[in-house]
């Protein structure tokens, strides 16, 4: 599974952008989600990946569709590819 590390590069990154475009805090997105703020911190720091309960509910939580905070995801995975940033 050699891509984890990109994918959680990229949500890290788009989580952090959804949840400001939200007008969210950390702290007030992790009450929304049933979870801590060191698991968004976590999350946003792309120290881990979600499983699909907590990216279920966070797409949820900030009220956007599933299928786009994915596509925004794989788009961010494109972008670094080609930038030479991904690792």
């Amino acid at each position: 599974m050699r891509n984890i590390p990109e994918f959680r590069r990229a949500f890290g990154y788009v989580l952090r952008q959804r949840r400001e475009l939200a007008g969210l805090t950390q702290p007030e997105l992790a009450v929304r989600i049933g979870g801590s703020e060191i698991n968004i911190r976590t999350l946003e720091r792309s120290a881990s990946a979600p499983s699909m309960v907590t990216f279920l509910l966070l797409a949820d939580a900030l009220d956007v569709d599933p299928h786009d905070m994915l596509g925004d995801v794989l788009a961010r995975i494109a972008f670094l590819r080609g930038s030479g940033e991904a690792s």
